[in-house]
């Protein structure tokens, strides 16, 4: 699998920093409307209307729980739509409510963000549909969706998900994270607890499917799912067998039947 891109949220353009609220009285939504490429803007704890979309590289950089984005019941909280080249990045926030964050193209950096309490039919927490996103300090809790229910990856999307926690998520296909088509998605110390699919083939943790004839591609590094219900942790729906390489991993024994699943050791399955 080819690398992605690293894991960096830390190397922010030194274009200064703004604070909000301001002065003007605009809404979070307008106000970074009018920011210049690059700009840093530091949330102040508070309530925030959804959706906020970032089209343009910025930081948007919140006080940790104290700073909740509430996306709309019939929309994301938050949405990154880079139409520009540029990093997009959004650190210590909690997003909860309506459909939870959508990348739709870009570039996305994630860190030490909160998700919970979401309901969206792709992707509860985290909905990718293209670009490249790169998560880490992902914490996801009691969300649901039709498919993945902390994660969908799908279209040309590309995904990195580093020392996160997914919990108490549900899919009808997919309980924690679903991939459609020729998407690429590597897990990286990732804890999955109480993940569920409320269909018989649905994957209790992944579900993976084929889209336009092409099929994804999961690695799985130091990845333990815990307090998995009865039934099969991952379900390839695919002509051909996915690939999906697991290393250091602590999981069911019934993850090698999988077809495509290739042990590359150092994993503990019980």
């Amino acid at each position: 699998m080819p690398p992605l891109l690293p894991l960096l949220v830390s190397e922010i353009l030194d274009m200064g920093t703004v604070r909000f609220p301001d002065a003007s009285g605009r809404s979070l939504a307008a106000f970074i409307g009018d920011l210049p490429d690059g700009a840093v803007v530091e949330l102040a704890p508070g309530r925030y209307e959804g959706p906020i979309t970032l089209s343009r590289p910025v930081v948007l950089r919140g006080a940790g729980d104290l700073t909740r984005i509430v996306g709309p019941e019939d929309g994301p909280g938050l949405v990154v739509d880079g139409a520009t080249a540029g990093r997009i990045e959004v650190a210590s926030v909690l997003v909860e409510g309506g459909g939870g964050i959508v990348v739709r193209r870009g570039d996305a950096r994630l860190f030490n963000v909160h998700v919970q309490r979401c309901w969206s039919e792709g992707g509860a927490a985290l909905a990718v549909y293209g670009g490249v996103c790169a998560a880490t300090k992902l914490r996801v809790q009691g969300v649901r969706a039709e498919e993945g229910g902390a994660v969908f990856v799908g279209g040309d999307g590309r995904l990195v998900l580093e020392d996160s926690q997914l919990e108490e998520t549900e899919a009808r296909r997919g309980g924690a994270l679903c991939l459609r088509g020729g998407v690429v998605a590597r897990l990286v110390g990732v804890t999955i607890r109480k993940s569920r699919a409320t269909s018989a083939a649905g994957g209790q943790a992944f579900f993976l499917a084929d889209a336009e004839d092409r099929t994804p591609r999961l690695a799985l590094e130091r990845v333990r799912l815990e307090d998995a219900p009865l039934g099969l942790p991952i379900v390839a729906d695919t002509l051909a067998p996915p690939a999906i390489t697991i290393r250091g991993c602590d999981m069911p024994r019934i993850v090698l039947d999988t077809p495509g699943v290739v042990d590359e050791g150092d994993n503990d399955w019980r």
